[in-house]
């Protein structure tokens, strides 16, 4: 975590808590920074319930997460994880592109899902064509025999 200022000092109880809140967040998302953590807390005043105020300065608005990224992980999970099916990938990757078209206007969030579930979607689809590759190269070669 970022080092506390030396005016942390004159602050109430109240505020301390408050700016202790903002310092975790920026640590959490590595803008530890004291010009954003001061920003933000010198945007809040002297009202410690404002933490929407807070949430704005330092991350911006809040967006919703988009379904599609959402369905492309979890599909690609289980296609990788729990129930290797065949072409289960075909999912997530369809979800996963459908995900990025609405992640990038910015108006929703989720890319990091939506590109980890496209990539488990063709992890799981290249594995599937490999293995029907092989699969059918066996039986052609004991067909042949």
């Amino acid at each position: 975590m970022a080092q506390i200022p030396s005016h942390r000092a004159s602050l109430t109880e109240d505020q301390k808590l408050l700016y202790d809140e903002i310092v975790a967040r920026a640590a959490a998302e590595h803008r530890t920074d004291y010009a954003t953590v001061l920003v933000a807390f010198a945007q809040v005043g002297n009202d410690p319930q404002d933490v929407e105020a807070v949430r704005w300065a330092l991350f911006g608005p809040w967006r919703p997460t988009s379904s599609h990224a959402v369905w492309s992980l979890v599909i690609g999970l289980l296609a990788v994880v729990a129930c290797p099916l065949p072409f289960m990938g075909v999912g997530a990757i369809v979800s996963g592109r459908r995900a990025l078209n609405e992640t990038r206007t910015g108006i929703k969030s989720g890319h990091g899902m939506a590109v980890a579930g496209l990539a488990l979607g063709w992890f799981n689809t290249i594995f599937w064509l490999g293995v029907a590759v092989i699969a059918i190269t066996v039986f052609v070669v004991n067909l042949l025999r």
